[in-house]
């Protein structure tokens, strides 16, 4: 995780300010020691000892000046020997006066050889003896501890200390231990960086529910945010609960089976932590044989372990911090594997209810068929036979039967032609047979006029586009949707004039039915609520799910309602 220039001095500009005011209180005091060294109307006579002591200010009114200073001060000759220090450097140092007088300063303060040089750090008893201006420079010093990864950061004030005539003879500088500061700004900066590594991970595993996609995220993300040299994701398997690596990144070949060891090790338990390890690989087939560090944090939701994400490294140790990131990382890791599961589920579960939706709808289609089959056969035939009958025995009966006679005949005769036309249109609603044999448009258009037409409301039927046959199963679903509002419309719109447009594009089938009828409100009819209406329009987005399409109902109280529908004709299902 790498921050700008600009970033890092909005983070720290409220820090600048207190640095700056102390350099100037610093800055002031050097001013004030060198005014006073240099126009004292004290005079005192100096003795043999304090012959080489700065004209004008005696050795001991010049250490009260500097004892009292809360900074480590040092007064130094050009020649990098101390000459003087406060009692602040003197406690620091556990030592006396007399033991570091004449020596160099530099050996002094952070036991170097030499004085400080570029690239590490300036010395700025060289700058200031150059330029003869005041120098502020942060140094880096070995602490007291024998811990390695101890250091002290300090701030430096130097200022020239002039004779009478304007010469340099001595330097003064105020150490002051800016450490503290220093470790809240790597803090800050490191907690910082861990927000924006959760945040980032958080961002990328909340934008896929591919499983897979979602791992290989999740390790991109752990490598940046630890910066590490490899990272990894095991989950278990649902068979036998084994680690499987799902996804890594820069995971060599000589480290698997070791991982793959660790990763047995951390458990499966409930209270399974987060761990470290050393591994080094075994080099005889070829490996590096690098010492790794490896950190894995369990994937732990409500209590159930789904694997392990970890990071490893040969750098640098992976410290507890990195390692409390990592946690932190798994969690979110976790919750998203647990989504996508969920979601791959839930997909599954559709798939296979669209499946058996589709086999009942093709059952009830085939059974629709057979009936209408079985009515056109065999009832259709029986009421033909029986209206042949009535006719004849019309003819017959018409001279020499009564009147009433010929009434009941005449009425039975009548009844037999009713019956026989409503079995016609029963035959049609269960499966016309224009829709088999001519097509899509012409099944609509006569199902308009028997069914709209016939009842005085006016159709119109707009086909646009280069109309073609479909496959079966779609124009099926495209009639029964047609069908099952126009019923609607019938039974319910109380409408005067309905438009059915049907639009053939390259790519597409666009179906409208627009009435003025009475309207409704759409979110209270399809309401999973309400089990009583509202299941022809499920039925009808029903049918254009299973075949790939969509439906979108609006409706106005007063005003009318608009159905529309769009098919999706990109060459599956369409007939040659």
């Amino acid at each position: 995780m790498r921050f700008s220039q600009n970033k890092l001095i909005l983070l720290y500009k409220p820090v600048i300010p207190v640095l700056e005011h102390t350099k100037q209180n610093l800055c002031s005091w050097w001013k004030g020691i060198r005014s006073f060294s240099v126009h004292s109307p004290i005079k005192p006579k100096a003795s043999p000892i304090e012959s080489d002591i700065t004209p004008g200010i005696s050795s001991d009114c010049l250490q009260s000046i500097i004892d009292g200073l809360e900074g480590e001060v040092m007064i130094i000759n050009p020649d990098y020997s101390i000459k003087q220090v406060n009692n602040a450097m003197l406690q620091r140092l556990d030592t006396t006066a007399a033991k570091i007088k004449g020596q160099p300063c530099f050996k002094v303060s952070h036991n170097a050889d030499e004085p400080c040089s570029l690239p590490w750090c300036e010395c700025p008893m060289t700058r200031v003896l150059e330029t003869g201006d005041s120098v502020s420079v942060i140094h880096t010093h070995p602490g007291n501890r024998e811990d390695e990864h101890d250091e002290r950061w300090i701030e430096v004030v130097a200022s020239p200390l002039r004779d009478g005539l304007g010469r340099i003879t001595e330097v003064i500088e105020l150490q002051r231990d800016v450490s503290e500061n220093k470790k809240l700004r790597k803090e800050i900066l490191r907690a910082n960086r861990e927000l924006l590594a959760l945040n980032s991970i958080t961002l990328a595993l909340s934008q896929n529910l591919d499983l897979m996609a979602t791992l290989r995220t999740a390790a991109d993300t752990m490598l940046d945010a630890l910066e590490a040299q490899i990272s990894w994701v095991t989950l278990l398997n649902e068979d036998d609960a084994a680690p499987t690596i799902h996804a890594n990144r820069e995971l060599p070949t000589d480290v698997v089976n070791e991982l793959m060891q660790v990763v047995k090790n951390l458990g499966l338990g409930e209270k399974t932590a987060s761990a470290t390890y050393s591994v080094v690989p075994d080099n005889s087939n070829g490996g590096s044989g690098q010492l790794w560090q490896f950190a894995l944090t369990p994937l732990k939701l409500k209590g159930v372990v789904l694997g392990t994400a970890g990071v490893g490294t040969v750098k640098q140790p992976v410290d507890q911090q990195r390692v409390q990131l990592l946690d932190a990382i798994g969690h979110q890791i976790a919750t998203a594997v647990e989504r996508c599961r969920l979601y791959g589920e839930v997909q599954r579960a559709r798939d296979l209810r669209g499946e058996l939706l589709r086999k009942v709808i093709t059952a009830q289609e085939e059974e629709r068929r057979r009936i209408a089959r079985e009515l056109h056969d065999e009832t259709g035939q029986a009421l033909t036979a029986l209206r042949l009958c009535l006719e004849r025995l019309s003819q017959v009966s018409a001279s020499g039967a009564s009147t009433e006679v010929n009434s009941q005949l005449a009425q039975s005769l009548n009844l037999c032609q009713q019956a026989d036309e409503e079995i016609d249109k029963l035959i049609f609603d269960l499966r016309p047979s224009l829709l088999d044999d001519l097509g899509l448009v012409e099944a609509i258009e006569y199902f308009i006029n028997m069914r709209l037409t016939a009842a005085g409301i006016k159709a119109d039927l707009t086909v646009t586009g280069e109309e073609r046959r479909l496959s079966s199963e779609r124009e099926v679903s495209i009639f029964r949707m047609i069908q099952e509002g126009i019923n609607n419309i019938f039974k319910h719109a109380r409408a005067k004039s309905v438009a059915i447009n049907l639009k053939f594009n390259v790519d597409k089938l666009e179906v409208q039915i627009q009435d003025d009828g009475c309207g409704f409100e759409v979110k209270q009819v399809v309401s999973p609520q309400n089990t009583r209406s509202g299941l022809g329009l499920l039925g009808m987005r029903e049918r254009m799910s299973l075949i790939g399409g969509s439906l979108a109902i609006t409706s106005k109280v007063g005003v009318g309602t608009c159905v529309k529908a769009t098919v999706p004709l990109n060459g599956d299902g369409v007939d040659a």
